[in-house]
């Protein structure tokens, strides 16, 4: 009778996995690990099942006891070696696994985490054998084709890659990790020639939001400027800059319905800054030509549509682009116009509003809210829901954000002022979700593979403290990448809190937000496992002071995440300044714009400069704010980085870099897999000087022998 109760608990339980039901699985699994403990299957299925909850650390202690009472079971090793990648301990997973394939060598699933576990551990050379051999025993898994890509782009063979992962996708399209691996795979590359394929998949990844869009900015540029219709537009442009060239000039309807009928352009406009300048000039003369239409009232049903998504990406750009004197008057008797109308809901066309909102934001006309009151036609409905509708919104999360004492310091009073104006960097759109880390360890070893983590605390519920959040990217993701995190967000302005916590709310992330000075956190009471502070410490007085507060915050076994700007990856930034200096520009929005100009005509001349043009900073205000004007700013080499950390009585745990710079850097020094040797990391960023072009990410933790204050 036991048996065959054992039996309906065993099949409800397979049911219950394979369907989904992951929490009625674990309930079963349970059972039967407590009715027969003496039994492998209940602890093989409740391993199984923890671990399909991302519950590696529990899983392990099942699946150990499983093998112990199972013997040599393939299927339990395998689940055992997965649960161990997990963990971040591949060479414990890469024993287990090389059993398992002895014991079952035509197992693509353990070909693949075997691949898996020699990849993380730096052998992707070899780890191709394997998942080779997985993709040649299982050629329509969408999973074994997307470990190989994986491992040929830590190899640098993204064209290798590619057929693979576009055949995972046709055979799984929603595969988040193939996607995530084909935005890799292209987005550095640079198409000479139309291809049809591509621009579907780039159109889809941007519709579907397979990451941030920006990323897709340098393929798709590269397509339009293959495509010969586009091509030609362009060469139009330039030609005619900076000029006022009128619509019929620049080809009129015909251009219009070109525009129009590009779908990778119209999926672009909507979503990603282009940092193209020939792109920027031909929207920039066609915005200035659309304007005369409006004024002249004969502008029709596809210029609108036009107008609406060129005034998109302004507003994007938060109105970078360059306009004449001319323009600024005539936007500024439009908007005259527009207040008086709204002051006395008399009727507006809604041309005059798209043409408006390509150059300023619709909330700043008088009685704007109004504007919202109206019936317009669906197309310019996009226009009102980002300049109306989300800052209305961002504005009401001020109720919800706790404001803490700010120090006196006159820097921090000018960063607070500067990103008052600036809030940076603005974004909608976040990288999607792949694994979580299950715990604080895992996510060190996911982020410097081959980290020895001896002394580092694993709570079920890490306090992590994001000093300096911005706009909230970086806190939300922190929050997304680590399970059971309680993230705790400062940043000093409040414009820049609001998007974040609208942003947080929109994506359904919860993240506790306070205004609060970096240099203030010496009065709280608080203590934080995890202490991330990204682009900020650099914009200090004194770096060196605002580490030591972090330091002093952190609890006994304790990490933090500091990224810092390399001084040799802004070289083009240091000479863009001394030429915007020299020229004794200011930095309000209409000398920024000029600035900008002048500095794209200095790149013509000067290698130096290009690098900036490439930058996303550059194209939108307040990345360029940001990048040429800031008003404090400090960079580091290697040798400054190892002052600073032992000056705050800091050890270097390493240095992340992405998967092909890795890879390069094991080749050259494999006796330091963590990139925690700053003077052969000096050696090798003067060889590759951009390699920290965002800045570095350093991982520190307090030296044995000192401790948090």
């Amino acid at each position: 009778m036991a048996a065959s109760h054992d039996a309906s608990t065993q099949a409800a339980l397979v049911d219950a996995f394979r369907g989904g039901d992951l929490s009625r699985a674990e309930t079963l699994a349970r059972r039967l690990t407590a009715t027969r403990p003496g039994a492998a299957f209940g602890w093989k299925a409740l391993g199984s099942v923890l671990l399909a909850e991302g519950r590696p650390r529990a899983a392990l202690d099942a699946l150990e006891r499983a093998l112990a009472l199972a013997g040599d079971d393939p299927e339990c090793r395998n689940t055992l070696g997965r649960a161990l990648l997990d963990l971040g301990e591949p060479a414990r997973a890469l024993e287990v696994l090389e059993r398992a394939r002895v014991l079952r060598p035509a197992d693509p699933m353990v070909l693949g985490n075997l691949g898996a576990a020699l990849q993380a551990l730096g052998r992707s050379e070899a780890a191709l054998v394997p998942l080779a051999r997985a993709v040649a025993l299982a050629p329509d898994s969408a999973a074994a084709l997307n470990n190989q890509a994986g491992a040929l782009l830590v190899l640098d063979r993204a064209a290798a890659a590619r057929p693979l992962l576009e055949r995972a996708l046709a055979l799984d399209p929603g595969l988040v990790q193939a996607r995530a691996n084909w935005v890799r795979s292209v987005e550095m590359l640079r198409p000479d020639a139309p291809s049809p394929a591509l621009r579907g998949l780039l159109v889809r990844a941007l519709d579907e939001c397979w990451c941030m869009p920006q990323r897709l900015l340098v393929p798709s540029c590269a397509l339009l400027h293959a495509e010969p219709s586009i091509a030609a537009l362009i060469a139009r442009a330039a030609v005619h800059w900076p000029g006022s060239p009128t619509l019929a000039v620049l080809g009129g309807a015909s251009v219009v319905a070109a525009l129009l009928d590009d779908a990778l352009l119209m999926a672009l406009l909507p979503r990603v800054i282009l940092g193209d300048v020939g792109l920027e000039r031909l929207l920039t003369l066609l915005r200035r030509a659309l304007l005369v239409e409006v004024e002249r009232a004969r502008l029709d049903a596809a210029g609108l549509a036009l107008l609406v998504v060129i005034a998109q990406q302004c507003e994007l750009a938060e109105f970078v682009h360059d306009q004449t004197d001319e323009e600024t008057a005539r936007v500024a008797a439009l908007r005259a116009e527009l207040a008086e109308a709204l002051r006395w809901r008399a009727p507006i066309a809604a041309e005059r509003v798209a043409a408006v909102a390509a150059y300023l934001p619709l909330g700043s006309i008088p009685f704007a809210e109004r504007l919202l009151e109206r019936d317009w036609p669906e197309g310019l409905q996009p226009l009102l829901e980002r300049q109306l509708v989300e800052p209305l919104a961002e504005r009401r999360q001020l109720q919800h954000i706790e404001r803490w004492a700010l120090t006196e310091d006159v820097v921090s009073r000018r960063v607070r002022a500067q990103y008052e104006r600036n809030p940076y960097p603005r974004w909608r759109v976040s990288e999607p979700v792949l694994t979580p880390a299950p715990d604080l360890p895992a996510l060190l070893r996911q982020r410097l593979p081959g980290v020895e983590l001896e002394g580092v605390v694993c709570p079920e519920t890490p306090e992590v403290l994001v000093a300096g959040c911005g706009t909230g990217e970086h806190a939300i993701a922190t929050a997304r990448r680590l399970r059971g995190a309680r993230v705790l967000a400062i940043d000093l302005s409040l414009r820049s809190l609001c998007h974040a916590r609208a942003r947080s709310e929109a994506l359904g992330v919860a993240v506790r937000y306070a205004q609060a000075d970096l240099l203030a956190l010496a009065a709280l009471d608080e203590r934080f496992d995890l202490i991330e502070s990204v682009g900020v410490l650099h914009h200090l007085d004194d770096p060196l002071a605002g580490v030591r507060v972090l330091v002093g915050r952190l609890r006994p076994g304790g990490v933090m995440l500091l990224g810092l700007y390399s001084e040799r990856a802004r070289a083009a930034v240091y000479r863009a300044r001394a030429l915007v200096d020299a020229a004794g520009i200011g930095d309000d929005p209409a000398r920024i714009r000029r600035a900008r100009q002048r500095l794209i005509e200095a790149a013509d001349e000067e290698r130096v400069l290009r690098p900036l043009l490439d930058s996303p900073d550059f194209h939108s205000m307040s990345g360029c704010r940001d990048l040429l004007f800031h008003v404090q700013e400090h960079c580091f080499t290697p040798s400054g980085l190892a002052d600073l950390f032992s000056d705050a009585g800091l050890e270097l745990l390493g240095v992340e870099l992405d998967p092909t710079r890795r890879a390069a850097y094991r080749a050259r020094f494999p006796e330091d897999p963590t990139v925690a040797d700053l003077a052969r990391l000096d050696t090798f960023e003067r060889d590759h000087p951009l390699t920290f072009a965002g800045m570095y990410h350093c991982w520190v933790r307090p030296r044995a022998g000192t401790r948090p204050d």
